[in-house]
């Protein structure tokens, strides 16, 4: 479960991730990351671009690699009046990757 091995500062690295992703204003555009503390990487990139309810909205995807498994989560994001944005949704899938080296 993708849960327990994240730990808190690949979260907090991802976070700031998708934050650089939201005030991007282009699409497709990765944000790679990777944490020297706990050797786990990925990327964040934004898919694409909506309006909801007269919001800028966007559709993000985080890449999250841990071990030998990549998992891909999907959400929705949309830019509040204040300026910050609030994600909405998650879809998430796993993938596992048999990497030969």
């Amino acid at each position: 479960h993708l849960g327990e091995k994240i730990s808190k500062s690949d979260m907090n690295i991802i976070s700031n991730k998708t934050n650089e992703v939201l005030s991007e204003d282009e699409i497709g555009r990765k944000f790679s990351w990777k944490n020297p503390e706990t050797g786990n990487s990925g990327y964040v990139e934004s898919v694409d671009r909506f309006k909801h309810k007269n919001q800028d909205c966007r559709e993000i995807k985080q890449v999250v690699k841990i071990d030998r498994k990549t998992s891909e989560i999907y959400s929705s994001a949309c830019e509040q009046a204040d300026g910050s944005w609030k994600i909405s949704k998650n879809w998430f899938f796993n993938i596992n990757l048999l990497t030969m080296f």
